[in-house]
């Protein structure tokens, strides 16, 4: 926790996960995305992206939601505060570059 908020102070570095979102929600100048989509459509990509069966890459999507939620209520020790986050994107209906076009502009603004 402590690299990871040193890191997110000195600015400009993008933090993926590690409940960077927890560690620099008060930061002024963060911003905080959050990729979302519904479990059926990511075990879909799992199990594409793998070559795994399909209940397989949903039981894996499960499994995966349970610890990130488990591993940011570790340093929080409440449950998911969707107002942590300044954009949710749904990963399903949004390309990557829209979305990547979008968090420039974002950071730009901020």
């Amino acid at each position: 926790a402590d690299v990871i908020r040193s890191i997110a102070n000195e600015g400009n570095i993008i933090i993926v996960g590690r409940a960077g979102v927890v560690l620099a929600n008060d930061i002024k100048k963060s911003l905080h995305v959050s990729l979302e989509a519904p479990l059926e459509w990511r075990s879909l990509m799992i199990s594409k992206r793998y070559n795994m069966p399909f209940p397989e890459a949903r039981k894996s999507g499960i499994e995966m939601d349970k610890k990130r939620s488990k591993f940011r209520e570790s340093f929080e020790k409440r449950n998911d505060d969707y107002t942590w986050f300044d954009v949710t994107f749904n990963r399903m209906s949004l390309n990557e570059n829209d979305i990547i076009d979008t968090i420039i502009s974002m950071m730009e603004l901020k």
